[in-house]
């Protein structure tokens, strides 16, 4: 194998590594929405989404509150 492929093999991995992980974080809110709308699941999604959760509460990340806000929102209006 050579370098140029090595490189490439690296690259790609980091790719695919990258693009899982925004879907993992951008997930969070239509989990959350789901998890209002079922009324049930809190315990799985905590479990689930545990890592950014801990971010959140370790770095007060306010994007991320932000961001489940919305869909957190969404869900209460769906109710009225």
């Amino acid at each position: 194998m050579t370098y140029a492929n090595l490189m490439r093999r690296c690259m790609r991995w980091i790719a695919v590594l990258s693009v899982c992980g925004t879907i993992y974080v951008l997930s969070l809110g239509p989990a959350s929405y789901l998890i209002i709308r079922a009324g049930s699941g809190q315990e799985v999604g905590e479990v689930i989404y545990a890592p950014l959760i801990w971010i959140d509460d370790a770095f007060n990340v306010e994007a991320l509150a932000v961001y489940e806000g919305y869909f957190i929102k969404l869900a209460m209006d769906a109710d009225k």
